[in-house]
């Protein structure tokens, strides 16, 4: 093998042992030094010496080192699992808890018969005399009424006080006004304080005009322009009102605003589509008994309008009668 060597090489290397050799002997001829060295203790190699015994160290260290590299990397998807299941049942529990929410919560059908309900033992329970002269209270004991009737409850014959209907207000809804102060002969009787000369040049103008709009009215319908006509009439009456309310007492305005209100709602009524048979017998109330007006009422589609003055009397006995009729049916409803 070292013939295979260049020369130069084989030339050092031999060079390099000569040195090698001789370095002992250089150094045990030097006065005053300890032979091999600077007084280091020599360190020999045993009999069990192994010279793979550094490679196999390294080796067993970077094995150790991997397997503990593993488990960390196991240890952090461990964690990172748990982490994500803990997300999870968060959520599911979120769920739940939304659920329960939603489930506690009444529906829209569940709120409306709770209204229902509570407007009915209202309406039951003396109710103020606003709401029974408005119309609202006999509406909430008419829709009872007819609802109970549907399920096959009949109710007991509850009789109506003389003369009352002649002071009921019908309405279909279509419109928030109704004929109320032209139930007397389609004429307009005006409260006092609007009955003066102060006010006569209005109050003249709108008697004509109500005067051809119920002839009209009763043969068909109400052209545009009457209406018109007439809306503004009332608008002239409403604003000299507010101009003189230096001039009137408080009870004289109220009353001069409330009756300008109700003919505002006869001026509305005539803009309904069938404001002709507001002036039939077919919308007017008739009848001896509850069971009577209910029954004209259902079949027509009619609900009660709001009183007019001097109507208050008229609706508070309705109301009487409507509410007796409605404790016994609800008895017999329990049977």
């Amino acid at each position: 093998m070292l013939s295979c060597l260049p020369r130069t090489i084989l030339g050092t290397l031999l060079a390099g042992l000569l040195m090698l050799a001789a370095t002992p002997a250089v150094h045990a001829q030097l006065p005053g030094y300890p032979p091999y060295g600077y007084g280091a203790p020599a360190y020999a190699y045993g009999p069990n010496y192994n010279p793979y015994g550094g490679y196999l160290n390294g080796a067993a260290a970077l094995t150790t080192a991997n397997a503990q590299y593993q488990v960390t990397i196991q240890q952090a998807r461990l964690l990172r699992e748990q982490s994500r299941q803990a997300a999870l049942e968060t959520y599911r529990r979120e769920q739940e808890l939304r659920a329960y929410e939603l489930a506690m919560r009444p529906t829209p059908e569940q709120i409306r018969q709770r209204e229902q309900e509570l407007a009915l033992r209202r309406s039951l329970s003396d109710p103020p005399a606003v709401e029974v002269w408005s119309g609202q209270s006999l509406n909430t004991l008419l829709t009872w009424i007819q609802n109970t009737q549907a399920r096959g409850v009949q109710g007991p014959s509850v009789p109506l006080p003389p003369n009352v209907l002649t002071q009921i207000n019908f309405t279909t809804g279509a419109t928030a006004g109704n004929v109320g102060v032209l139930r007397q002969g389609g004429q307009l009787h005006w409260p006092l304080v609007l009955a003066g000369d102060a006010f006569r040049e209005e109050t003249t103008r709108l008697e004509e005009l109500v005067e051809q709009a119920v002839s009209r009215a009763a043969s068909g319908s109400v052209d545009d322009a009457l209406r018109t006509e007439m809306g503004e009439a009332l608008d002239q009456l409403s604003a000299k009102v507010d101009a003189k309310v230096a001039d009137l007492t408080p009870t004289q305005f109220v009353q001069a605003q409330r009756y300008v209100r109700e003919v505002k709602g006869t001026w509305k009524a005539l803009q309904d589509p069938q404001v002709s048979r507001y002036f039939s017998r077919a919308w007017t109330p008739k009848g001896s008994t509850v069971e009577d007006l209910v029954g004209q009422m259902t079949r027509e589609g009619l609900r009660f309008a709001p009183s007019v003055t001097g109507g208050e009397p008229a609706y508070t006995a309705l109301h009487h009668a409507l509410a007796t009729y409605s404790t016994q049916m609800m008895a017999t409803a329990r049977r």
